[in-house]
C-alpha cells in the first residue's frame, strides 16, 4: 500500500494552512504560503557551511519515494525561489548521505501553478531529510519555497513530521493603499528585539530606527501629519530586514 506524506511548509510557526484550491496540486500566491530565509544558520550536516536549510523529522523512517515541490509562488518574490539546492537524508539526523544537487524549477506566480516533480528516493530508508538552497533565481540575501510533499511506501498510519527551520522575517502591510493609519505585521520566528525606520519617497527620515514593543507596528499618518504619497518602511531584527512600500492616498 502506498500512501502520502504532505509537508506544508510555512514562513512561521504556528500558522494553520486550509486547502483552497479546487485543485490540491496547485498552490496559492500568498507571500505567506511558503518557508522564507534571510540568515544563513548553521547547517544540521557539518560537511556544510552556515546556509539556508530546512530540515524534516519523519519520527520514524520510512522508505521515500518521489518527492513533488512548489518552487516560491509569491508574484512579487519569484526570483527569491530556491534555484540549486543539495537534498541530504540520514536515519539519525547526524550522519547524512548526499542524494545529490539538484536544480528547482522557478515558479510562475498564477494562481494555477502546480509545482514539479522533485527527485526520486527510489525506497531508500530515511527518518530525517535536509534541504539546503545553494542559490535563489536572483535573490542575494534570501530564498524559500512554498510546499514539498514525499511520497513514502508504507502500511502504517502516517506521523506529520516537525520541521525545523533557520531563523526566517517577513513583514506586510494592511491596509495598503490607506488613508488615514496602517499596520506593518513581521511575522518571525527569531526572540530578537524588532527595530524599524520609515522614510519618504526621496529617502528623507521620518522616523528613525526605532524598537518596536510589539511584533505589529501600527502608523498613524494623521497624528504624524504627513501627506499622500510614497514611503518606505524597514524592519530590522538582528541580520534580517525587511522592506515595506506604503501608499497613503486622500
Amino acid at each position: 500500500m502506498k500512501n502520502i506524506i504532505i509537508v506544508i511548509m510555512l514562513i512561521f510557526l504556528g500558522q494553520s494552512t486550509a486547502w483552497a484550491q479546487c485543485n490540491e496540486d496547485r498552490h496559492s500566491t500568498n507571500w505567506y504560503d511558503g518557508w522564507i530565509s534571510c540568515e544563513k544558520d548553521e547547517n544540521p550536516n557539518s560537511n556544510l557551511s552556515p546556509s539556508h536549510w530546512i530540515k524534516y523529522n519523519f519520527k520514524t523512517p520510512y522508505k521515500l519515494g518521489k518527492i513533488h515541490i512548489w518552487n516560491l509562488n509569491d508574484p512579487d518574490n519569484l526570483l527569491t525561489g530556491v534555484k540549486t539546492a543539495i537534498i541530504d537524508y540520514s536515519m539519525d539526523g547526524d550522519s547524512w548521505t548526499s542524494l545529490g544537487e539538484f536544480i528547482f524549477e522557478p515558479a510562475t506566480g498564477q494562481g494555477d501553478y502546480s509545482g514539479f516533480e522533485g527527485p526520486d528516493f527510489d525506497g531508500i530508508e530515511a527518518q530525517y531529510v535536509l534541504i539546503t538552497a545553494k542559490s535563489s533565481w536572483g535573490n542575494n540575501q534570501c530564498t524559500g519555497l512554498s510546499e514539498v510533499r514525499f511520497e513514502v511506501k508504507t502500511s502504517t498510519d502516517i506521523i506529520a513530521p516537525e520541521v525545523e527551520k533557520s531563523l526566517t522575517l517577513s513583514t506586510r502591510a494592511f491596509p495598503n493603499p490607506f488613508v488615514y493609519h496602517t499596520n506593518i505585521e513581521v511575522k518571525t520566528n527569531s526572540l530578537a528585539p524588532i527595530f524599524y525606520t520609515m522614510t519618504d519617497a526621496l529617502g528623507r527620515i521620518i522616523i528613525p530606527e526605532t524598537k518596536s514593543i510589539h511584533k505589529n507596528i501600527r502608523l498613524n499618518f494623521t497624528k504624524m501629519n504627513l501627506t499622500n504619497g510614497i514611503y518606505f518602511v524597514k524592519v530590522r531584527q538582528g541580520n534580517m530586514v525587511g522592506n515595506v512600500k506604503l501608499s497613503k492616498m486622500k
